[in-house]
């Protein structure tokens, strides 16, 4: 299923989970769907899944807690909130398991995959979430999974109009400032593609300098 970008624990538990009614409900995202069903490009060790069911949420409880007593997993930690759930657990033989649930709003957009049950987010509705991402924190993963979006040929302005309709306060120019952020960043994730952290910083700052010019034309 993800090959490589998947360990057994979690391919298990995302093969229990999506055969579940409730598991129907959500759908893999971010750094981890990318990944493992698309650009296999790093090393991405969360499962966030994401549903836009507002019981979906409380009812992947018992289901999470179930799947996890079958796996033989020990529960770590957990945090809970209105529409958020965590897991962190660790199988039998020490593999680590974090899994995050999460009641997303806003539009969504493209179309879901199933890849052998498995329901996996769109890449243009990832790419806007990492958009909305990097406006509120400089985490090198974000950077690198929209640096390959883009290069996988996702136009940048579709995307951000997009990112904008999940986030009505995302506005060009600070955006532009979120992206030189870039330059603080010492280290990337781990990769399976190449990439240089000196490549991924000028994308961006190229990126947000013709932002800027575009807000103040000559």
């Amino acid at each position: 299923m993800g090959g490589e970008f998947l360990t057994p624990l979690q391919e298990e538990f995302l093969r229990r989970f999506f055969a579940t009614r409730a598991g129907q409900r959500f759908f893999l995202t971010g750094g981890t769907a990318l990944a493992a069903f698309y650009f296999h490009h790093r090393i991405s060790v969360d499962l966030d899944l994401f549903t836009v069911d507002d019981l979906a949420l409380r009812e992947s409880d018992p289901v999470v807690s179930r799947i996890l007593a079958d796996l033989n997993c020990r529960l770590i930690r957990t945090r809970t909130s209105e529409h958020f759930r965590q897991y962190i657990a660790e199988g039998e033989k020490g593999q680590g398991l974090h899994v995050d649930l999460v009641r997303d709003f806003g539009p969504q957009f493209g179309e879901k995959k199933a890849f052998e049950g498995i329901i996996v987010d769109s890449v243009e509705n990832i790419g806007a979430n990492k958009i909305t991402a990097i406006l509120g924190r400089t985490d090198a993963k974000d950077f690198v999974d929209l640096y390959f979006i883009l290069k996988a040929g996702y136009d940048f302005d579709d995307l951000f109009a997009k990112a904008q309709q999940k986030d009505l306060g995302l506005h060009p120019f600070h955006f532009a400032g979120a992206l030189l952020q870039v330059q603080k960043l010492k280290r990337l994730p781990e990769m399976k593609k190449p990439l240089t952290l000196e490549e991924l910083q000028q994308t961006f700052v190229e990126l947000a300098n013709r932002i800027l010019d575009e807000l103040n034309p000559q």
